[in-house]
């Protein structure tokens, strides 16, 4: 399927994940490839590692010239992105615009590997600009279990942030802090979970004081 022809009401894991089925590594990918020819006039996307998704990436993959072809897709500060175009046309307000970037840095400090445009909405209105809607859907994906609920060992690393996102990271930064260190207070968590919620905020004092 094209993106363009049939775009996505949601993200790929998601959808995946409701249909019951599994997103190909790389790997498989290959080996799939090997059975026949796919994806010779359309992408697929594959499970992205960890390591390449805390920095905002994804990866794909399709067949052109009897060749497999893996591809880097960019997504970092997406919402960021969003943010500044919507201003642009007029249809945030610089305030609402900002907010979003805040929330984007916000996640990006909470372990929110999974951020991208559903996750922000705007109340329609009969002028503009529209309103931006409260916050939802933000939680540290960077630590949710596989698809078939297994606990997948992982690491939270804070991303690299682009020059225009400094301001909002720093503003973002005490209320990671005060995430994290509520995570690591609730003795209805596991000591295992607080333990990485407390490396995890150490990470972001690091990140404060660079």
């Amino acid at each position: 399927m094209t993106g363009r022809s049939f775009p996505l009401k949601g993200c790929v894991p998601e959808l995946a994940g409701a249909m019951g089925v599994e997103i190909l590594t790389e790997a498989q990918y290959h080996e799939l490839q090997q059975v026949g020819e796919f994806d010779t006039k359309s992408s697929s996307w594959l499970k992205t590692p960890v390591e390449i998704r805390t920095h905002g990436g994804a990866i794909f993959g399709d067949r052109r010239f009897g060749r497999v072809f893996i591809y880097l897709c960019i997504i970092h500060a997406l919402l960021h992105h969003a943010a500044r175009g919507m201003a642009a046309m007029g249809l945030l307000s610089p305030a609402d615009a900002a907010a979003l970037r805040l929330r984007w840095c916000f996640g990006q400090l909470t372990g929110n590997t999974d951020m991208h445009l559903a996750n922000a909405s705007v109340w329609l209105g009969d002028e503009e600009p529209f309103r931006l809607a409260p916050v939802y859907d933000m939680l540290p994906m960077v630590f949710a279990p596989g698809a078939q609920g297994e606990i997948v060992p992982r690491e939270f690393t804070v991303p690299p942030v682009l020059p225009a996102l400094r301001e909002a990271r720093a503003e973002a930064v005490p209320w990671a802090r005060e995430f994290w260190g509520r995570v690591e207070a609730d003795e209805s968590i596991s000591a295992s979970f607080r333990e990485m919620a407390r490396h995890a905020a150490d990470a972001v004092v690091r990140v404060a004081a660079e």
